[in-house]
């Protein structure tokens, strides 16, 4: 919550922690958990709309349907983006936009599964291979990164 506050959000939630409220005309899903988006369309107004961005990890999620089927919410996916929106991201990042709060940790390419494990762990926002020798340290500190010693030993 702190990299998106840094980013410039002006209220955010943690769900499960915070009252997250109802009623909203829109919400966003980014989470893809089966959790998260059944949590969503509760929080949904009467006739609102719940975007899902993120995709699920484990298969088929249950929702309650009959909240949305009575709510008349309509459930939406968003995948991918168009090309005014591509634009858009470039303009901003251009302009100064500095996303690397958002990145959990970063690994050497050839960690790539120890990358993998912690993008699988569910805490990480966001995990990055650098190839070559762009070795960067998180900017998070909430996982320690991944080295290797000089003897090929990762620890």
């Amino acid at each position: 919550l702190a990299a998106v506050t840094a980013l410039g959000a002006h209220r955010v939630v943690h769900v499960g922690v915070d009252d997250a409220g109802t009623n909203y005309d829109v919400v966003f899903d980014a989470s893809g958990s089966p959790g998260g988006i059944a949590d969503a369309v509760t929080r949904v107004r009467r006739g609102g709309r719940l975007v899902l961005v993120g995709l699920p990890h484990a298969g088929p999620v249950s929702m309650p349907i009959a909240l949305n089927v009575t709510g008349e919410v309509d459930i939406v996916g968003s995948f991918r983006f168009n090309h005014d929106e591509f634009e858009t991201a470039v303009d901003h990042l251009t302009a100064g936009l500095d996303l690397r709060p958002l990145i959990s940790n970063r690994y050497d390419a050839h960690d790539a599964g120890a990358a993998f494990v912690e993008a699988a762990c569910g805490t990480a926002m966001k995990v990055q291979l650098a190839f070559g020798s762009q070795r960067h340290e998180p900017h998070t500190q909430s996982h320690e990164p991944h080295t290797q010693s000089d003897d090929g030993v990762g620890s």
